[in-house]
């Protein structure tokens, strides 16, 4: 799951994401993740890092990146 702050943030990446042709959906975003905005990118976890490196655009950066665990979600070190 990649989090942005803003929803133009979000749709921006999935532009991105759909132009390298890179598998996403949008999905709600847990409350324990963040509050800042609704909405997140989910990829497949085979797709993580071609989606990371198709993040292109410098003032676009992700506020988190998070795998989905049975814990939970945990943050990805990039």
């Amino acid at each position: 799951m990649i989090v942005f702050p803003s929803i133009h943030d979000v749709m921006a990446f999935e532009k991105r994401l759909k132009q390298e042709e890179i598998a996403c959906d949008l999905v709600p975003v847990p409350r324990d993740l963040s509050s800042e905005c609704g909405m997140a990118i989910e990829v497949s976890e085979d797709d993580l890092l071609s989606a990371i490196r198709a993040q292109r655009e410098p003032d676009n950066k992700p506020t988190g990146v998070f795998r989905r665990t049975d814990e939970g979600f945990r943050p990805v070190s990039l």
